[in-house]
């Protein structure tokens, strides 16, 4: 399946993991001002550091599925 990447996003502090046949890979710490440039550069530094390559999967919220997130495969 790929990597799962969690991000949480917190005051000062965002914190990212990514989870590869229930193990947990690379987990991070990223400090930024804001919330917004915290999440990307978090997301930015958690691919590069680990030579990973996201490609986007089209999924869309049906009515089964309404709150379905977008996912990414890497």
């Amino acid at each position: 399946m790929g990597v799962v990447i969690g991000i949480d996003v917190g005051g000062s502090t965002t914190k990212i993991v990514g989870v590869e046949n229930k193990s947990i890979q690379s987990p991070m710490f990223v400090k930024a001002t804001d919330p917004v440039t915290s999440l990307f550069g978090a997301f930015g530094k958690y691919i590069y550091d680990n030579g990973r390559q996201p490609r986007p999967m089209n999924f869309w919220p049906t009515a089964s599925e309404p709150n379905m997130p977008l996912r990414w495969k890497t």
